[in-house]
């Protein structure tokens, strides 16, 4: 079925050779191809003005604002209390040590006085798991605050990829072929999956 133009646009000639130039390059007709780009803007919801795709950034920023709140909730749900915990057993292995010393006279022959000896030696094997414990704990925490630092590196990265993203973008222009542009956003899109 054959399509029906009613309509007409005025523009400078500069803007009409431009306009061929962009049709001839993509093989459509003029009308086509002013209907494509009515059609690309009013679903974008881009400004053809807005060179610097402030939208795109603005989405990003978002993007890296729920992840930096997920990260801040992970800290105060799970960072904190495992902190807290973990000075909480530091000061009860601590008081065990200082029980143990006070309740237990080694003779100087290196023995143990008294029926607690073999409680003595019970405790022993207790402080002892208990320091394994608080290695593992010390580990994790250690684990938990390079995760933390990992967040600053991956703020880093999301913004090297938007600015490439960016000065990419800006050296394309109306006449740079589809193709390219498609290629910058799937690069774009493999850049920020391999984070």
């Amino acid at each position: 079925m054959e399509k029906k133009y009613n309509k007409s646009v005025r523009f400078t000639e500069i803007t009409d050779e431009k306009f061929g130039k962009i049709a001839e390059k993509l093989g459509r007709s003029k009308q086509d191809l002013l209907a494509e780009m009515v059609d690309y803007f009013y679903k974008s919801k881009k400004d053809p003005a807005d060179l610097s795709d402030e939208l795109l950034k603005k989405e990003l920023g978002q993007g890296i604002n729920r992840i930096i709140s997920f990260i801040k909730v992970q800290e105060k749900d799970i960072l904190a209390p495992m902190l807290a915990e973990h000075k909480i057993q530091a000061g009860q292995v601590k008081e065990l040590g200082s029980q143990f010393e006070a309740f237990f006279e080694m003779l100087p022959e290196g023995k143990m006085r008294g029926q607690f000896a073999s409680l003595a030696t019970e405790m022993l094997r207790s402080f002892h798991s208990s320091k394994e414990v608080l290695l593992e704990v010390q580990k994790n925490q250690r684990e938990v605050y390079a995760m933390l630092r990992g967040k600053e590196r991956l703020q880093d990265h999301y913004i090297k990829i938007l600015e490439n993203y960016i000065q990419v973008r800006d050296g394309l222009n109306s006449l740079t072929q589809s193709k390219l542009i498609r290629d910058l956003q799937d690069e774009t899109r493999r850049q920020l999956k391999m984070i």
